[in-house]
């Protein structure tokens, strides 16, 4: 006989305490408790499907749908490069010599006030010639200097973030916000990496949500590295979980300003853009136009340009961006005969291309291939009548 210590026979513990075998746990659980649903998770899903393109919102630099931050010393230009990014947007304007997608834009500062905005933003519209009343309803520029507008706090998002994403939801024709900076909306531990993931994680859901383009600035770390782990001040979630990453060099004594495109998701990073100061206060690519009237002098062989394009297509007989389509239809050939230079022509007509204004196609079986108006700019009115 047995010495009683106080111990059960094992089968008789499962019986009283109901253990399940861990296999039977498996089956039971309802299907909604899987963790990440292989039953939809099948490639095959995909097969004889075309893959999405992937949009920008500034052509290469800035996703749409996500998070993007923009780096950079105090002092370096971040306030003013993104305020011009974000009237670009709401002109349809190229930023920096790469093509926007032209949709109504905000832009919210923390760190300066209205009559700072106000000048600024006349700066820039000066240097982009453009009138306020060409960006009104188009563009939003809000001081917070003087208010709290904390999105996540306490390892978690705000009320006010819901308040937010509801009152963007209401403006479907917004497409950028721009926010300076992250001090504006984080009101937690910047350098733990588990607050800053689950901040920016929430931040690009509301964006892919509501179909914009976030760009955030941020400050560079005192390492002054230029990897983009070290690139940025506090966690390198900052860096990992933003989807596009920018970093701008201010000006020094030996070295003009520039732009690097550090992190990228979508493309290949480790573009590097030149900057210059305009005499306005404004930072502009340094290969930019220096003044108003050379800007729209491109903007009128542009104009001629879908002109020439349209009137060519309806007649059949399309011009082409390809050189040997010959000097009669390559189209940058055309217009030097036209008393244009060849390389302008040719930069206006790859500008056209990149934001998708004219296409090359087909008209019909019998004439050749050549470019059309895919998507004309608000400002050009049609040469056909």
């Amino acid at each position: 006989m047995q010495p009683d210590i106080g111990w059960e026979p094992i089968e008789d513990i499962d019986q009283r305490h109901a253990v399940v075998p861990l296999t039977q746990m498996r089956s039971a659980r309802l299907p909604e408790e899987s963790a990440i649903g292989l039953a939809s998770a099948d490639v095959a899903r995909w097969e004889g499907v075309d893959p999405p393109e992937v949009a920008f919102t500034v052509a290469d630099l800035v996703p749409h749908g996500c998070v993007t931050v923009l780096g950079g010393d105090g002092g370096a230009g971040k306030g003013v490069l993104l305020q011009t990014a974000a009237t670009c947007v709401a002109a349809g304007l190229p930023f920096l010599g790469h093509a926007t997608r032209p949709s109504s834009a905000v832009y919210v500062s923390a760190e300066d006030p209205e009559g700072v905005l106000h000048a600024r933003q006349a700066r820039i519209n000066a240097e982009l010639g453009l009138e306020m009343s060409d960006l009104g309803g188009r563009l939003f520029i809000k001081s917070a200097s003087e208010r709290e507008l904390y999105l996540f706090s306490d390892g978690k998002p705000t009320a006010l973030a819901g308040l937010l994403e509801d009152e963007l939801a209401a403006r479907p024709d917004i497409g950028f916000v721009g926010i300076d900076s992250a001090t504006l909306v984080f009101d937690d531990e910047e350098i733990s990496r588990r607050r800053v993931g689950a901040f920016m994680r929430d931040l690009n859901r509301r964006a892919a949500r509501l179909g914009i383009a976030v760009t955030m600035l941020i400050h560079t770390s005192k390492s002054s590295e230029d990897s983009p782990a070290k690139a940025f001040s506090g966690s390198t979630a900052w860096m990992w979980q933003a989807r596009s990453g920018l970093l701008l060099k201010g000006e020094t004594k030996n070295d003009a300003p520039s732009l690097a495109l550090v992190k990228a998701n979508y493309t290949k990073p480790g573009k590097k853009i030149e900057l210059k100061w305009t005499d306005r206060g404004v930072l502009a690519a340094a290969d930019a136009p220096d003044s108003v009237m050379e800007r729209f002098a491109g903007r009128a062989l542009q104009r001629e340009i879908l002109a020439r394009v349209e009137k060519a297509w309806t007649k059949d007989a399309p011009l082409s961006s390809a050189p040997t389509a010959g000097r009669e239809r390559y189209l940058p050939q055309v217009l030097a005969r036209a008393g244009h230079k060849a390389g302008a022509a040719k930069d206006a007509m790859l500008e056209l291309i990149d934001t998708g204004a004219i296409v090359t196609d087909r008209r019909s079986s019998r004439t050749p291939k050549g470019l059309r108006i895919e998507k004309a700019p608000d400002w050009y009115t049609s040469a056909v009548q």
